[in-house]
């Protein structure tokens, strides 16, 4: 997780968290926190995202709220290894 949130005292600080079998999270994201996820190990992992609004609003009327950092190639928002 990256901090994007200029007025945060943790301003573009980074956050890794690892889970697994024997090791589960759960990780609530604030707003204006980019976030990211990667399998890393040798079985597949299920990964469950529970929004608390919908993308685009209500009846999806409103612009999307979503931002695709990945198809920025001069992005800082990455996940290294």
């Amino acid at each position: 997780m990256w901090d994007n949130r200029p007025d945060s005292n943790t301003f573009k600080h980074v956050m890794t968290l690892v889970g697994g079998a024997d090791n589960p999270k759960s990780v609530l994201v604030p707003k204006g926190v980019v976030h990211a996820y990667r399998n890393v190990g040798e079985v597949e992992g299920i990964v469950i995202n529970c929004p608390n609004r919908l993308y685009a609003g209500d009846g999806k009327r409103e612009a999307v709220d979503e931002i695709r950092h990945e198809d920025d190639p001069d992005t800082v928002f990455r996940i290294e290894g």
